[in-house]
């Protein structure tokens, strides 16, 4: 299990991420969508996930019928398929996406015309607020083959984004 420090965000990405979060409190998946999206785009993902470079990303990513939350095609052709599930989620409610990457995983090859040397399936979700859930959530991940990534819950992040932003006023 990886956990997202936002703390951690190399600088580059620490105001994307901050406005990403201030612009977008409402809670909502697409608040852990612009979680990855920043730790995507400045290098961060790639590291917790120790997957190659990216060659390009895209997000809602039409595989067969459905709309693959992200998905990173990886320099060694390999390719990560990303499931974002949003906060105030039970363990059961973010489950559904370990059904949805497994499909999306075994029709990517027909969507892509070739078989990734490959695949890497993650479901990212913020904090549940519940250790059982969380623990229980995890299992169900390792036990399908999906790795979890755990991200910052949106509390933290907009802590993280409101002390940066007095930083950045503090200094002038």
């Amino acid at each position: 299990m990886q956990t997202v420090n936002p703390r951690s965000v190399e600088a580059r990405g620490i105001i994307g991420l901050a406005d990403a979060y201030l612009n977008n409190r409402n809670h909502d998946e697409g608040a852990t969508i612009l979680q990855l999206l920043t730790l995507s785009m400045c290098g961060g993902l790639q590291g917790l996930l120790k997957c190659p470079d990216v060659v390009s990303r895209h997000w809602e990513y039409l595989i067969g019928t459905s709309r693959a939350d992200m998905v990173l095609f990886h320099i060694d052709n390999s390719v990560s398929i990303i499931e974002a599930k949003g906060p105030k989620k039970t363990a059961v409610e973010a489950a559904s996406g370990i059904g949805q990457l497994l499909v999306y995983g075994a029709t990517l090859p027909t969507a892509i015309g070739y078989v990734p040397t490959r695949l890497n399936l993650i479901l990212a979700f913020p904090r549940l607020g519940n250790k059982d859930d969380e623990y229980a959530l995890d299992v169900a991940c390792n036990t399908a083959g999906v790795v979890p990534l755990r991200l910052a819950s949106p509390e933290q992040v907009f802590q993280f984004a409101d002390d940066e932003m007095a930083e950045i006023v503090t200094r002038g």
